[in-house]
């Protein structure tokens, strides 16, 4: 039989499979540790109220069928008539088989037996082609119409956004929501649709069928099943409830692990200054513990659970057959008839059980519905698409009265009744302080907001009365961050033109001085650029937006700090090219450098959202206001060198990755777009393949070996539950046989169902030991990848952790989720393998035992059936991988439509990314179609093998018959064992080829992170680690960047020499380079170039624990543990005595308030010690420092977060920390601080520019020091240079 007897566990419940994991892993980074959280939370607050939980909305369920057209439903039709027809064939199976049971009571020659079974193997096969057919049209059809609604509601949304204003853009797009309902949202509909409605009308129908065949055959067998279902599922109950409470505990477990592990990875620079990776990784192997210890348990009550399920479902098998004996011996039924039931029965609850497993998705599917219908429902953008035009453009703009703050911050106002008045064909250059109000303007006029209140005009008529579309046809927008889509050259220059000519895209290029660039390039302006394309420096990215301003040849320019990433050399050179393109026309220049708006023909000063000064250049330098002081900071302060940018795919060009076309492409019209659909396909598909190998299967060996007793006691269950399968199915075979002979059969039936139960009881005692043994060997090869790669992670050095995919949060997701794939990946699937060897091992001695001519075929067919199944699995998820990779790489033109919004807008490019997406979209239903129809064909074709193989088996055992090789009887039996095996290995081995793809991604990702070897070593052996460190520190002609930022050279031949014991007060402005000194004394990253020396010695050289334990660190901003005070202290120096933190807090000024609070130093400070405040935590910060003792001491701005009736005290605490022979290196702001120094260095520019006492280098007017210490400069100074790359 293709079908098990007994009760089985939910599908996709393997033997080994937490309660916490769902059988379909969760896409999400975090999505296990926001759920536990989630989880946490809501207990947390429903402890003291009535708990009510507060139900999702969602739509109707055949609200998830709304876009489906009258070609759908027939889709939909069919794909139901294939569902229920393969549903119901397994019930069809069964009643023949009940046919050819029934051969036993024939006494006829061996011929007429032969034809019977020669028949009915036939009949078979028949059922296995209806069942191919209908496989085939079910699959293909519901896949098929599921992409087709999803790519209606797809398109519907984007039309939706690209409907919407700006606001909308700013308040709800800006988070990832809009590309995670088009990716996930979409997705779970998508699965709903083409997945689980099919397999739920398939499992009812099987569940209906299996129920009219048993109560047509025996309806007394029915009526004893249904009387013992409910002690089976009550089992299941309660081993759900206990597994839900022990899974909360689990969970609250991981959320206790993950904040560990969070506070640790979080504030990576402070546990690395106090050389503090041993504490976090012990805390962290402890915070697992309980993790372990849950899991363990549940494992074990997962293993009664599914026991006392199977052993009660097989003692309820035993008492239908018990009582199927009365009825067979009353002559009220055959024998066939009471197996048949019985088989009916159990398809009937297998289909049941398997359909009730697609409920969650359909909910899912429903509440995505419901969040996407409701954008869809948005209405949109109020603004008037149908306003008037002029019939001529002189460019004249005037704002006038206008107020005006953003939606997403109505309460922060931007613009405060501004007036200014740009003439015709005149360009009026706005500069100011970040916040004035500049960029606002020009979205003003582009009309991407509306004011508040007052009017912008355009030639005297107001801008809401003109059509948008026209408006923004008049006005040419290049941005500060130069957006360019994921397309070609060609196409980023005609954005939203598609009817200019390829002459017209030339001249554009030619006239922004990138024509030459381009045609130099393998593919010229086919040139794939944007994520997955060429890498084009700054300069070339802002000429290319040049070009398509230009081809626009609007009337008016708005050019919004165009040259705010360009080194001085590419500045100058694009300056020279806007300086030609703005000439004849309405320009309005935004700039931060003062120096390049000085050949405009008028400057407006903007300052709290007013022009406060306006005229050239000269009138506003001798009118000695705001201007000429912002110039004066410019003249004064050098930001750090930025080089020029790469090519940082330059290779990739021999890799593929450049595009490249031979192909004739038809420049007007979308067919240009459109031939480039599938080439952009490519190219990403390119750029994703590169993937590392595996880690070997010894290495995971070798991880599990010492928990090698539990591996051996947990195959001992595995090998039993795994035999007992065609054991149970010859114990069956022997009762069948006993209904049909005339003597003994009384006994024989009875002593077989005794048997039965008694087996259940052994596959209790296996199910237990299988689970809970496989369970401690998981749990502790799943605590043990997390150990191991938060220990590499620790090892790591600061470098790593900026990397985008080392953020905390991300590793935290890999920490939560990937070890637990690793333990999927070998435990699990290990647990399954030895389960399944055994079952066939049991299965070929049972029928070698009884016919080795027999078994034999039978043994070959297995393998056959094995391959079509992993095959048909594989094709299936692999379909879903695939078009969800596809459609992962059509949302990268939503990516570029949230990202630049503005020059969609501006450029009235909506309804070309609409038709580029729709084109994606055609490609993507293109792959559908043929990808569905080949599942389908491999669904069906597996299903016809095994119908095939069936009747193979069973024609073959007729030969067997009539050649004399077995009796009937004995023939039967051996048919019936090895049916039983064919599905019981078949299965899982479809089932262990899910996420394959994902789980060989996320063991790669768990080995890189246990393989890395970091570039700073923390422990070297040979290093150097003298008895003490007088504290001389010198920079020897220091070149560095930050990793992360190569092109921005922080330092730059920076050369100085600090004493041992004297203090050193380091000042410049935000991005001069001051804190990055700290950071490579400290070694959190080492020089480009150059060095730097610890008493004449490279800092290389030493022991990095041992240098890092002679520096005491004070942050901007205190890093406080959630923990108590006296842990916070004591982070430092763990050994230290109640008297010596005491001592520490006195110095700090920190002792009387500890000792003023109810638990004193055992106060806890909460998560980042939100129960003090700024000046107490910086005081316990300091208290911390003071008793590590060291010999150098290094302050970073240690008082500028800190309240003003704080500073007293935090500065008494600070000048004591000061006293004694300690170096001093402090960072400061607060000219009261340099007062206090020996010395001070002033860094501009990533270079020392002055160098002095206080008294000293403010008697220097005209010097950097002076000028910084004056509060008008410093006002006119912090908002051009508050983007830090300290």
């Amino acid at each position: 039989m293709m079908l098990e007897i007994g009760w089985a566990p939910p599908h996709g419940v393997g033997p080994l499979t937490p309660v916490s994991e769902s059988s379909e892993v969760l896409d999400s980074p975090l999505s296990s540790f926001r759920a536990a959280t989630s989880r946490q939370n809501s207990i947390g607050e429903n402890d003291n109220i009535d708990e009510e939980e507060v139900t999702p909305s969602a739509v109707p369920f055949m609200a998830l069928f709304n876009c489906a057209d009258g070609f759908d439903w027939i889709l939909i039709v069919a794909g139901s008539l294939g569902a229920v027809v393969h549903g119901a064939s397994l019930a069809v199976y069964l009643h023949l088989f009940g046919k050819i049971i029934h051969l036993l009571s024939f006494h006829s020659n061996i011929n007429e037996v032969f034809n019977h079974f020669s028949q009915y193997a036939l009949y078979i096969v028949y059922i296995g082609l209806v069942v191919f057919a209908a496989g085939w049209i079910e699959v293909w059809c519901w896949i098929l119409t599921a992409e087709r609604q999803t790519a209606v509601i797809r398109t519907k949304y984007v039309q939706v956004i690209l409907g919407q204003n700006m606001s909308f853009f700013d308040t709800y797009g800006n988070n990832g929501d809009i590309m995670n309902q088009v990716l996930t949202d979409v997705q779970v509909i998508q699965c709903a649709l083409s997945e689980k409605v099919r397999s739920y009308i398939h499992n009812i129908a099987a569940c209906v069928g299996g129920l009219v065949i048993a109560l047509i055959n025996c309806w007394q067998i029915a009526f004893v099943a249904l009387a013992t279902g409910p002690v089976i599922f009550a089992t299941g109950w309660i081993s759900n409830v206990f597994l839900r409470k022990f899974e909360i505990n689990l969970q609250d477990a991981y959320v206790h692990a993950a904040n560990v592990a969070e506070e640790a990875l979080a504030n990576i620079r402070t546990l690395y200054a106090f050389t503090n990776e041993a504490l976090a990784k012990h805390s962290y192997a402890a915070s697992l513990y309980n993790t372990l210890k849950y899991g363990i348990t549940i494992s074990l009550v997962q293993g009664l659970g599914v026991g006392f399920t199977y052993g009660f479902g097989m003692c309820s098998c035993a008492l239908q057959l018990w009582v199927g004996r009365f009825l067979v011996t009353s002559g009220r039924y055959s024998g066939a008839e009471i197996l048949t039931a019985v088989f009916a029965i159990v398809l009937s609850g297998l289909g049941l059980n398997q359909a009730s497993t697609n409920l969650y998705s359909f909910e899912q599917g429903r509440i995505a519905a419901y969040r996407l219908y409701e954008v869809i429902r948005h209405s949109g953008s109020t603004a008037n698409l149908d306003g008037d035009t002029l019939v001529s453009v002189q460019g004249k703009i005037e704002f006038q009265n206008v107020f005006f703050s953003y939606p997403s911050c109505p309460a922060v106002p931007i613009l405060s009744g501004f007036y200014l008045t740009v003439p015709a064909k005149k360009t009026v250059a706005l500069v100011g302080r970040s916040g004035s109000g500049k960029s606002s303007l020009t979205r003003l006029l582009a009309r991407h907001y509306d004011p508040n209140l007052g009017e912008v005009l355009l030639d005297g008529v107001n801008t809401k009365n003109l059509k948008l579309e026209w408006l923004r046809q008049q006005i040419g927008l290049v941005t500060q961050e130069p957006a360019l889509a994921c397309l070609s050259i060609l196409d980023n220059i005609a954005y939203g033109r598609p009817d200019i000519t390829l002459d017209q895209i030339q001249e554009a290029a030619k006239i922004a001085n990138v024509h030459a660039f381009i045609s130099s390039l393998k593919s010229g302006y086919e040139t794939q650029v944007g994520k997955f394309g060429l890498a084009l420096t700054d300069e070339q990215k802002t000429r290319i937006s040049i070009a398509r301003a230009v081809l626009l040849n609007p009337s008016i320019l708005l050019l919004d700090d165009v040259t705010s990433k360009l080194d001085l050399e590419a500045e100058n050179a694009v300056y020279d090219t806007l300086h030609k393109i703005t000439l004849g026309r309405s320009t309005i220049m935004i700039a931060r450098r003062v120096n390049l708006v000085k050949d405009a023909d008028s400057i407006a000063v903007m300052d709290g959202g007013q022009c406060v000064e306006m005229g050239t250049h000269d009138e506003l330098i001798s009118a000695h206001g705001l201007y000429s002081e912002l110039l004066r900071c410019e003249e004064v302060v050098k930001l750090p060198e930025r080089l020029p940018s790469k090519n940082e795919n330059a290779n990739d060009s021999n890799n593929g990755i450049e595009m490249s076309s031979n192909s004739d492409h038809k420049v007007n019209g979308t067919p240009r777009l459109s031939n480039r659909v599938g080439d952009m396909v490519q190219l990403i598909g390119k750029y994703n393949s590169k993937h590392q190998s595996l880690p070997s299967l010894g290495r995971l060996v070798k991880l599990s070996l010492q928990d090698w007793l539990y591996a051996v006691l947990g195959s001992v269950g595995a090998s039993i539950f795994g035999s007992f399968r065609p054991i149970l199915a010859y114990i069956v075979g022997l009762i069948m046989t006993a209904y049909y002979k005339r003597d003994a059969s009384r006994f024989d039936v009875d002593k077989w169902c005794l048997i039965i139960a008694c087996m259940a009881i052994v596959v209790l005692v296996a199910t237990v030991l299988q689970h809970f043994y496989f369970g401690i060997v998981g749990e502790k090869l799943t605590e043990r990848i997390r150990r191991m790669m938060f220990s590499s992670m620790l090892e790591s050095e600061i470098g790593w952790f900026d990397k985008n995919e080392n953020k905390s949060d991300n590793l935290l997701s890999r920490l939560a989720n990937d070890a637990t794939y690793v333990r999927a990946t070998f435990t699990d699937r290990l647990c399954i393998l030895i389960q399944d060897f055994c079952a066939a091992f049991a299965a070929i001695v049972i029928g070698f035992s009884l016919e080795w001519r027999l078994a034999l075929v039978a043994s070959i067919t297995i393998p056959f059936l094995i391959v079509f199944t992993v095959a048909q699995r594989r094709g299936f998820s692999g379909f879903s991988r695939g078009i969800e990779e596809l459609h992962k790489k059509a949302s990268v033109v939503l990516e570029d439509l949230v990202k630049n919004i503005s020059i969609v807008m501006a450029y009235c490019a909506g309804n070309e990314v609409s038709r580029v997406y729709s084109l994606y979209l055609k490609k993507v239903y293109k792959q559908t179609l043929l990808h569905g129809m080949l599942t389908g064909f491999m669904f069906g074709f597996s299903r016809f093998m095994f119908f095939a193989c069936n009747g193979i088996l069973l024609w073959y055992t007729a030969v067997s018959i009539r050649n004399g090789y077995i009796d009937l009887p004995t023939a039967l039996r051996e048919y019936i064992v090895f049916t039983f095996v064919t599905f019981a290995l078949v299965e899982p081995f479809g089932i262990m080829t899910r996420n394959t793809d994902k789980t060989r991604k996320d063991l790669v990702r768990v080995f890189d992170i246990i393989n890395h070897v970091p570039k700073i070593s923390h422990d070297e052996s040979t290093a150097l680690k003298p008895v003490n460190a007088y504290g001389t520190i010198e920079f020897k002609n220091v070149h560095f960047c930050y990793p992360k930022s190569p092109e921005v050279m922080v330092l730059r031949d920076f050369t100085v020499k600090v004493d041992g014991g004297h203090t050193v007060g380091v000042v410049g402005v935000s991005g001069s380079g001051k804190s990055t000194l700290l950071s490579l004394i400290l070694r959190f990253y080492d020089p480009v170039s150059g060095q730097i020396l610890l008493d004449g010695k490279d800092l290389k050289q030493f022991n990095l624990r041992w240098l890092r334990n002679q520096l005491g660190l004070v942050q901007q901003e205190p890093v406080m543990f959630s923990t108590s005070i006296r842990e916070n202290i004591v982070y430092a120096r763990h050994n230290a005595s109640e008297t010596e933190i005491k001592e520490a807090a006195r110095i700090a000024n920190a002792h009387h308030f500890i000792s003023s609070l109810p638990k004193g130093y055992d106060t806890k400070v909460g998560p980042g010690g939100v129960e003090l405040t700024p000046g107490q935590k910086l005081r316990v910060a300091i208290a911390r420092v003071v008793l590590k003792s060291t010999p150098i001491l290094l302050l970073d701005e240690a008082d500028s977060r800190i309240e003003d009736e704080s500073r007293r005290v935090v500065q008494e605490a600070l000048d004591r920390l000061l006293i004694g022979s300690k170096t001093t290196i402090l960072v400061a702001r607060r000219e009261s601080m340099m007062r206090r120094v020996d010395k001070i260095l002033v860094v501009n520019g990533g270079q020392i520019v002055e160098s002095g006492t206080h008294d000293s280098l403010v008697s220097n007017k005209d010097g950097v020091y002076a000028k910084l210490t004056q509060p008008r400069f410093v006002k006119g100074l912090r908002p051009h240079f508050l983007a830090s790359t300290q």
